[in-house]
């Protein structure tokens, strides 16, 4: 009896052994692996020192998002990030192109149309062309359908009244 609970205690022993060293072993992934993320986004935004406002401090954005889409071309939302400082600068070509590729890499999140249907519609108010008016419409169309941003919802949808009256 003594023997046999020995050896019990021996195997409930070695089980919680090999349980810690499982646990420490996925903490120690855990942190290795949130350590490189976070090193990442430190280095993303050592690189976006935006807390300017501004002409210059969009400028600086740009130039950084600039090269940081050079090292990651696949990552839609700098590209979503640079066109917005493109538009605040009313370069809406730039703009234009950044969210264009935004949608091109990653059309699911919805929120790079909500910034291209807000260019065109921009572009809309100014030259009444029908072409702008139905882009408009689409892009801003395809982000309600998303319908996640809900600080952005209310905005969508007063535009697409606007351009649905006119």
């Amino acid at each position: 009896m003594r023997a046999t609970r020995s050896l019990w205690l021996r195997g409930c022993l070695s089980v919680a052994v090999l349980i810690g060293l499982c646990l420490s072993l996925c903490l120690v992934i855990g942190v290795v692996r949130g350590n490189a993320i976070e090193r990442q986004y430190e280095l993303l935004l050592s690189d976006l020192r935006t807390f300017e406002t501004g002409e210059s401090g969009y400028r600086q954005d740009i130039r950084a998002l600039s090269l940081y889409i050079e090292r990651h071309p696949d990552d839609p939302i700098f590209y979503l990030k640079r066109g917005q400082d493109y538009e605040q600068l009313h370069d809406l070509e730039h703009a234009l192109t950044d969210f264009d590729q935004a949608v091109a890499l990653d059309p699911s999140p919805g929120v790079a149309y909500f910034y291209r249907g807000r260019l065109y519609y921009t572009r809309w108010l100014s030259t009444r062309t029908e072409e702008d008016r139905q882009k408009a419409t689409s892009d801003l169309s395809r982000f309600r359908e998303y319908g996640r941003f809900s600080g952005l919802q209310g905005r969508a949808e007063e535009m697409l009244k606007n351009l649905a009256v006119q």
